[in-house]
């Protein structure tokens, strides 16, 4: 899973923790887990932007360097070493082969087949 945060920041942290209660909820088994920093939408960052001229004296949302900073991070991930980590994290998962459809493109996690498939760097356990 990406974040378009640090996934060792807290509120990353949170938000991967409700992920895993949802799929736990849809019955779905957690064989292996992986997050790595992901880019942010451009259009999140220019409504985080206008948030910031709207309450200029909100720390929330003031755009500082730190913050164009991670900004700019953030745009190079998912990267080479995160595919290669991503690929070591699910090395050896021996499943049954899929039943059914999986969308191409991107990081798609393939539910009620309890595994991570990233299509677009072709990693398949």
């Amino acid at each position: 899973m990406t974040l378009g945060m640090d996934p060792e920041h807290g509120h990353a942290m949170n938000c991967l923790e409700k992920a895993k209660v949802v799929l736990r909820e849809g019955e779905n088994e957690i064989l292996r887990e992986f997050y790595c920093q992901g880019a942010i939408d451009p259009k999140v960052i220019e409504q985080l932007r206008k948030m910031g001229e709207a309450a200029p004296n909100d720390p929330r949302y003031a755009v500082t360097p730190e913050r164009e900073a991670r900004w700019a991070r953030a745009a190079t991930h998912p990267d080479a070493n995160d595919l290669e980590n991503a690929k070591a994290a699910f090395r050896g998962i021996n499943l049954p082969p899929l039943g059914g459809q999986i969308r191409s493109g991107g990081v798609n996690l393939c539910v009620k087949f309890r595994v991570l498939y990233l299509l677009n760097s072709q990693i398949y356990v």
